[in-house]
């Protein structure tokens, strides 16, 4: 990977989407190649990780953002209500389950540990974090 697609990959907690690696010009079998030399490794469908990167504090929630990614490869969720809350210290209670806001035309099946709430948000209604959205 270059130089800067490996600081953005660091920032994601050394996460990247096929389609991402298809753009940094690894195909298909650059990615059997790196998942067999134990450089690469599957985090799920369609989603790896560089092994070499530390995982990153809220993995969890970097993982559940590339899951939300449209069809042009944008995250739709982001990281609201009560773990929202837990985020930015307002909060004592650590929720049992994850709360994502989504676009209401949002249609993938979440998670077992995932709440979707169904909403319109603004950009000045979210902050970035080291690879995920959290409402403000």
């Amino acid at each position: 990977m270059t130089p800067s697609t490996a600081r953005h990959r660091r920032r994601a907690g050394g996460y990247f989407t096929a389609k991402q690696a298809a753009e940094a010009g690894y195909g298909y079998t650059h990615l059997t190649y790196h998942l067999e030399a134990g450089n690469f490794e599957r985090a799920d469908h369609g989603l790896y990780r560089i092994v070499t990167i530390p995982l990153a504090e809220h993995d969890d929630l970097i993982r559940l953002s590339l899951w939300s990614r449209n069809r042009r490869d944008v995250p739709q969720a982001v990281v609201s209500h009560e773990t929202a809350l837990a985020l930015h210290q307002l909060s004592d209670v650590l929720p049992r389950r994850v709360h994502l806001s989504v676009p209401r035309t949002f249609r993938k099946e979440p998670p077992s540990h995932c709440v979707l709430h169904r909403a319109t948000l603004s950009r000045a209604d979210a902050e970035q974090r080291e690879g995920f959205f959290l409402t403000t």
